[in-house]
């Protein structure tokens, strides 16, 4: 089942992982998604400007009208998707079924997006 949250993350940023953690991509400035093998990164609304709503869901649930922001795939060697911030603080998370695991995002804009679906498997 897909859940949302609207949070205010530090750094205006968040990370898509398995639940064990992973190698978190390096910074590439002007670019809003970033991704290792392990680890996603999604830039999102600053702090000080508003929260960002944030949704959780198999490709099944989720999705925004468009094609995608980001089509790709992380290990999920514990089966275990989690969206958490830079502090490690856990926003969301879900059960996948495969070690490896597609991972599509939209995003309601390019900058500093207030609005991000984050859908699993598919």
């Amino acid at each position: 089942m897909a859940e949302t949250v609207a949070i205010a993350p530090p750094n205006a940023l968040l990370f898509i992982s398995d639940s064990s953690g992973g190698a978190a991509p390096e910074f590439v400035e002007n670019r809003p998604i970033r991704s290792t093998d392990t680890v996603i990164s999604v830039d999102c609304l600053p702090d000080m400007d508003g929260e960002t709503r944030v949704t959780l869901g198999a490709a099944t649930e989720v999705g925004m009208a468009g094609p995608p922001v980001f089509d790709g795939t992380i290990k999920t060697p514990t089966k275990g998707l989690l969206v958490s911030t830079v502090e490690h603080e856990e926003i969301l998370a879900a059960a996948v079924p495969s070690l490896e695991t597609r991972i599509r995002i939209w995003t309601s804009r390019t900058v500093d997006p207030d609005d991000i679906v984050i859908a699993w498997g598919g």
